[in-house]
């Protein structure tokens, strides 16, 4: 995934602090606030899928807001999936290969005495000793070698019928590949047409390999009629492409395009693990109270590109709402996007760091010729809407995430988020593999 203004810490969780009444972004108590910014920073926690879809679910009940994973707990397309894993695993494991297959999960099976006896027969056919995985062009040899000896083809076999036998539960762990979750999010087009739809989808370290529990990255779309929306960036390139080449429009926050100089990326999440506490908590403030934000506070900003008509059509800008970019970890970020629309001239400047910034802005964009348009479709009154955006962002977000600045901005990191995600571990623990 993207990330900028790179920061990979948080906060340890503190002893003490009872869980949050509700996950997410309730009132944060001034007690537990400044009791976890007083302790040192560690390592950021990652929490698993599960922990979100759990959380998801409770904003369902509490809220009425509709988000879901991979598309639904129904989707035809997880389970076929699912079945196609199945049946491919258990061919590998039916087949002529299999021993190599299964050798790792083997190996760790083995007691001391079995391990060394191990190494001693087969570890020329070995690399990455203690792991046990097989060099490819010994893969034969070892094949060989194990079937002729009774004492490891008997664990050998024993170890593929086991892992024939878990499968089914294995397989619950598969999620939506890059084609099916583009034809996830086509097939929910018409219900999202009246009342938008929160879309996660979760990937592991291939943004091909769509995953359905334990841990990954975890991008995040809104479905809304004939738009889909990405609340923050995503690598999700391939899904843009195919959604637009079905005629769907797509829009998504991309402030890098709008930076001039330097040209560099710039976007909410800073670190590699808070993907899934930003994506629930930006959805959540979006959607709640009947979509309040989504239709009111957030921008579409059409053909706002410098050049003649591309072959391939560009996604549209999102203009996220203020209130939900509270959760961003990148001060510089925040900055860039008040910047953008609170600029009255075509070009704005922002200093951060000791760098200073320039970027197109909102106002500029419109003089150019661009379409502005709220996400239901109506025409903007840019004014309103940029006092709107800027009293919410003045008033609201910006004294929020000031009140977790951890200490001067040049030197500290700003902890809004990573309070979250420490409110999310607490309110439903993270699920172990």
């Amino acid at each position: 995934m993207r990330v900028s203004d790179r920061n990979e810490l948080v906060f340890n969780e503190p002893e003490g602090l009872e869980p949050a009444e509700v996950p997410g972004d309730a009132a944060l108590p001034e007690g537990r606030k400044q009791l976890f910014m007083s302790r040192p920073i560690v390592d950021a926690r990652q929490l698993p899928v599960e922990t979100f879809q759990r959380i998801a679910a409770d904003y369902k009940t509490r809220h009425g807001i509709d988000i879901r994973f991979n598309g639904g707990e129904d989707n035809p397309l997880i389970e076929q999936a699912q079945r196609e894993w199945i049946a491919a695993r258990r061919e590998v494991l039916t087949g002529p290969r299999a021993y190599v297959e299964v050798a790792v999960k083997a190996f760790n099976r083995m007691n001391a005495n079995e391990c060394l006896a191990y190494q001693a027969e087969m570890g020329d056919c070995l690399f990455g000793i203690p792991e046990g995985v097989v060099q490819r062009e010994k893969a034969e040899d070892f094949i060989a070698r194990i079937k002729a000896s009774a004492r490891w083809k008997s664990i050998f076999n024993q170890v593929v019928s086991e892992s024939l036998a878990a499968l089914p539960a294995e397989a619950r762990r598969i999620g939506l590949d890059i084609s099916a979750t583009a034809r996830s999010i086509i097939a929910l087009m018409p219900e999202a047409s009246r009342s938008p739809i929160g879309f996660l989808r979760p990937y592991g370290h291939f943004v091909f390999d769509g995953i359905n529990q334990g841990y990954g990255h975890i991008a995040s779309y809104i479905i809304h009629g004939h738009y889909v929306l990405a609340p923050a960036e995503n690598e999700d390139d391939l899904i843009i492409g195919e959604l637009m080449t079905a005629s769907v429009k797509f829009a998504k926050p991309n402030f890098s395009h709008m930076l001039l100089n330097p040209q560099v990326e710039v976007c909410a999440q800073s670190d590699l693990t808070s993907c899934g506490s930003l994506a629930v908590s930006q959805q959540k403030e979006l959607l709640k109270n009947n979509a309040q934000q989504l239709h009111n506070d957030c921008l579409i900003i059409s053909n706002s590109e410098r050049q003649p008509p591309l072959r391939y059509p560009r996604p549209d800008f999102f203009l996220p709402s203020a209130q939900s970019l509270r959760y961003s970890q990148s001060t510089l970020f925040i900055k860039v996007a008040r910047a953008f629309v609170a600029g009255d001239g075509p070009i704005a400047e922002v200093d951060h760091k000791g760098q200073t910034y320039r970027l197109r802005t909102l106002m500029g964009l419109q003089q150019e010729g661009a379409d502005l348009t709220m996400v239901d479709g109506r025409q903007a009154d840019l004014a309103d809407f940029r006092r709107r955006w800027l009293d919410n962002m003045d008033q609201v977000a910006t004294p929020k995430r000031d009140a977790m600045q951890s200490g001067p901005e040049e030197q500290d990191r700003n902890l809004y988020l990573a309070y979250v995600v420490f409110r999310h571990s607490r309110r439903i623990p993270a699920v172990h593999n």
